[in-house]
């Protein structure tokens, strides 16, 4: 009797076992719907893991299963060649792209990152070949390692106020890259960040970290005023001593550089002369 009932109560426990590790791989298995695996998250939100149907235009929806979507996982798009379009603007929670998330993804060629999101991660539009244009208007607070690295076709990039750091190869071997607008709140840029980038402009204000960086990496700044034109001496006014600087400049006493020097070409004609100070005396004059 004894005997039975341990082999009775072995096969029980071993049948527990068997119902235990049942479960637990039915609940983290991915839920699919409409190509988009997902799970949920003890947020009430979701995160998609991968896609796995052959649309040309993608739009990664508000909701699965009523659950949010607050994230795209990991590599969730990797190698996805179908893919020529990515629409965020329906789904309002989503805050995050994962590592290398739409890398290899070589038909997409334009991506729009909404407010909303808030973090892109190491490569996550990495070997995106045919992707020419980016429109980045969230609170990024970093462009990561290698995030557009070798996307060849890009060619103008603007980056929001937000952006602080610039990692390492970001936009390495973007060989098309023949812009991108550096806001003043950079302060930290990868000597690697815009490697074997031929081509590139770099455009910001005078003065910021961002002039400073493309002087000391030897790339073209294409600098930006903020004050108003013919005001050299940046104090706020256009007066005599604005035409008497122009004319140090001129004379080598006093070298003008940056956005005074950008801003003493006061006619535009591409260069800064005694033209320059002859027409500021005249506008003070009221003579023009």
């Amino acid at each position: 009797m004894k005997k039975h009932l341990k082999k009775f109560l072995s096969a029980f426990f071993a049948l527990m076992l068997v119902g235990i590790s049942f479960f637990t791989v039915t609940a983290d298995s991915y839920i699919v719907i409409d190509g988009f695996s997902f799970l949920g998250t003890s947020s009430g939100g979701c995160i998609i893991y991968s896609y796995d149907q052959h649309k040309t235009d993608v739009v990664i929806p508000n909701e699965l299963a009523g659950n949010s979507v607050e994230e795209i996982a990991d590599y969730a798009f990797l190698d996805n060649v179908n893919m020529t379009s990515i629409n965020f603007s329906q789904a309002r929670r989503l805050y995050k792209l994962g590592a290398s998330s739409f890398a290899k993804c070589t038909s997409l060629t334009e991506v729009v990152i909404p407010t909303r999101i808030q973090r892109i991660s190491q490569s996550t539009f990495q070997s995106c070949t045919s992707l020419s244009k980016v429109t980045i208007y969230g609170n990024l607070p970093e462009i990561p390692v290698q995030a557009f690295y070798n996307c060849s076709s890009l060619d103008n990039v603007v980056l929001p106020q937000s952006v602080k750091t610039i990692g390492n190869n970001a936009f390495g071997k973007c060989t098309s890259l023949t812009s991108i607008f550096i806001p003043t709140g950079v302060s930290n840029i990868s000597d690697s960040a815009f490697r074997n980038c031929p081509n590139l402009t770099i455009r910001g204000y005078y003065g910021s970290y961002a002039e400073k960086y493309a002087a000391r990496m030897k790339i073209k700044f294409d600098g930006i005023a903020t004050h108003k034109l013919g005001d050299v001496d940046l104090d706020g006014r256009v007066n005599i001593r604005d035409a008497t600087a122009i004319q140090s400049h001129i004379a080598s006493i006093d070298v003008l550089y940056g956005e005074s020097l950008a801003l003493a070409d006061y006619n535009g004609d591409g260069s800064v002369n005694i033209m320059d100070a002859t027409a500021i005396q005249k506008m003070i004059a009221e003579i023009i």
